[in-house]
This record gives structure tokens, sequence and C-alpha cells, in this order.
């Protein structure tokens, strides 16, 4: 499904790679205080969405001690196209992961694993306390990160989303 079936021009203009940079490096922070070999490479395609998606981010579990299976079965339908979602996301994901890498923030290790390599950036800058939907998909994509280090494999959380390969 094209980003373009599911957003206005407008919002995919707003899902700047240094944006979704930043929450994907919130993600990053807070799964690195739990597993220190980083986040795998697949997880910022599920994280993304899951951080950009208001419906998604407000219906979060309260603590990341929820099994992903549980929160998946408590949300119904409501998450039925979410393996499309997060195809359509992958551009905004990779554009994302890029300027990361390219500013040297990140880098991929040998083992396929995300780690921070320069943690210079503020945490919560102002500018995220200016919009509502900011600071949601901020907390969304820490608490997401943080969940994930304290779940199964990323293979596990991919079928539990019901997205397949």
């Amino acid at each position: 499904m094209p980003l373009r079936d599911i957003l206005t021009q407008e919002e995919i203009n707003l899902y700047n790679p240094a944006y979704a940079g930043f929450l994907l490096l919130a993600s990053l922070r807070a799964c690195s205080e739990i597993n220190t070999q980083g986040m795998h490479c697949a997880l910022p395609y599920v994280i993304l969405p899951m951080a950009l998606s208001p419906h998604i981010a407000d219906s979060l579990p309260a603590t990341y001690r929820t099994p992903i299976a549980s929160w998946v079965s408590e949300q119904g339908g409501e998450l039925s196209d979410f393996s499309k979602m997060a195809s359509a996301c992958i551009p905004i994901a990779s554009a994302a992961l890029l300027f990361l890498l390219d500013r040297k923030i990140i880098q991929l290790s040998e083992h396929a694993h995300y780690l921070i390599i320069n943690d210079e950036l503020s945490k919560a800058p102002s500018l995220f306390n200016k919009s509502k939907s900011m600071k949601q998909a901020l907390h969304a994509a820490s608490f997401v990160g943080k969940w994930f280090a304290h779940s199964s494999t990323v293979e596990t959380i991919y079928a539990q989303l019901g997205i397949r390969p």
C-alpha cells in the first residue's frame, strides 16, 4: 500500500528524515538502556509506524511488562492493517536511518544491531512540547523501544503484530 493512500502529501512532508530520525533515536536510547547490544535492524520499521500513528500511540499499554500478544488481542481488529501501514512507512524509516547514519549518530554493528555512537542531542527538545502529537509520538517511540527490549525475538514481535516476510 503506497504511503499516499494513508497520508496526505502535507503529512508525508511532516515525516521528514530529521523528525523520524529523532523518534528512532529516542526509541534506540530506551532500548539500549535494557539491551546493551542495541536495537535489531528490523525493529525501526515497526517502531516508527507505531509511534507515528496517533491511534496506536494512544492505545499502547501502560507498562512495558504487558506482553505484545496480549496487547494485540486487546486491540481486536484495530491492528488488522498494521502490516500495510508498516510497509508504507518503509521509505520514511529508511530515510530516517540514513539521516542518523550519515551524521554518525548511530552505527550498524556486525551483528545487525543499531548502536548510538554520538548521543549529544537533547532527549526532549522544547520543540516536542509545542505539539501534542509530536510529544505523543516521542513518548510512544521511547516506550516501544523499551517494550521491545524486554520482548522476545524480532521474529516473534513481527509475527505477533501480523507482519509476514
